[in-house]
């Protein structure tokens, strides 16, 4: 009741790879504009999930004066977490989520556009019931379905909540300086958007297929 709802519906993140700046939602409604380089990232660890944070630091480099974390969390191996490792393995998803973002703001969209599988639809809107739903199953996936079945009441409650901190909670509006900053160009093969049930859709179909753009293909979704 406190942190969920009576709050946003999102906090939302912008990394714009033209002006080289990040922008991100506090949870204050703020927010927090920083020059993608002089950001310092790092790993931290809460309750055993570690996270990609960056920080915004004072003159001296060393005193942090604001911090905001990325969007994944997970747990990390013992062979990850070694400072002697030279390569990640292939579970380590936290860094390959800070990976992606990294080669989009310093390689382009091209580099990293297969990688995107779908699309939230909660832009500028409420995230409907179904799609909370859909969220919390995924946290589930490939279970068996004896062991959903068994934890149907306890995620139908959750869902409940959910909803209801969805329909109490503000939808998050960008400044007019930041949307004029990051506005998508006419004709940007690379935009895309999500439908109801996430699937993503190319805002400019022509020219996504005039330049070839494609995106890596999952159950039931449109290219």
């Amino acid at each position: 009741m406190r942190r969920e709802s009576f709050a946003y519906t999102h906090y939302p993140m912008r990394f714009n790879r033209k002006n080289r700046k990040v922008y991100v939602w506090r949870t204050d409604g703020t927010v927090l504009e920083m020059p993608w380089d002089d950001i310092f990232f790092t790993l931290a660890n809460v309750v055993e999930q570690w996270e990609v944070r960056g920080h915004k630091l004072a003159p001296d480099n060393i005193t942090i004066l604001e911090t905001f974390a990325l969007s994944y969390s997970d747990l990390l191996t013992s062979h990850d977490l070694n400072p002697a490792t030279l390569r990640s393995s292939d579970k380590d998803f936290v860094r390959g989520h800070w990976e992606f973002i990294r080669r989009y703001m310093e390689e382009g969209p091209s580099e990293v556009s297969r990688q995107v599988q779908f699309c939230m639809p909660v832009d500028g809107r409420r995230e409907s019931a179904k799609g909370g739903m859909h969220r919390i199953l995924a946290n589930f996936s490939g279970a068996p379905w004896p062991f959903l079945l068994m934890l149907s009441p306890i995620l139908l409650l959750v869902s409940l909540f959910r909803i209801f901190a969805m329909r109490t909670s503000k939808i998050p509006q960008w400044p007019d300086h930041v949307e004029a900053a990051c506005a998508v160009e006419p004709g940007d093969p690379y935009a895309i958007a999500g439908d109801a049930d996430g699937n993503r859709i190319a805002v400019y179909p022509e020219s996504a297929e005039a330049a070839g753009v494609r995106f890596t293909s999952v159950t039931g979704a449109k290219a």
